[in-house]
């Protein structure tokens, strides 16, 4: 559960970083009259940085989605079991008065 959880966070803050990066790692857009090379590389940047991040934030949601699983299933165990300690002493109970 811990390891889930950490890497969520992981994951999380990675793709937050990714996305503040933008200005740093793709850079301006290049000028109306530039050369075809330049949009060509600013073209790859650019498509690097959106599959780089639609990765990223996949990942992400595929981690807390595990997560989120696993805290449920927690959860309808703990439900389970308090449920059977609530009904347990109600049992013995009504046995011994029918025995009478």
């Amino acid at each position: 559960m811990r390891r889930v959880r950490s890497v969520t966070s992981a994951l999380l803050t990675f793709s937050i970083l990714v996305m503040l990066s933008y200005p740093f790692t793709v850079g301006k857009s290049p000028a109306s009259g530039s050369s075809r090379h330049e949009v060509a590389e600013f073209a790859v940047r650019m498509i690097l940085f959106v599959v780089i991040a639609v990765l990223a934030w996949l990942a992400t949601g595929i981690s807390a989605y595990m997560l989120f699983r696993r805290i449920r299933s927690e959860y309808e165990n703990e439900v389970v079991k308090n449920l059977t300690t609530l009904v347990a002493p109600e049992a013995g109970k009504r046995g011994d008065a029918d025995s009478d």
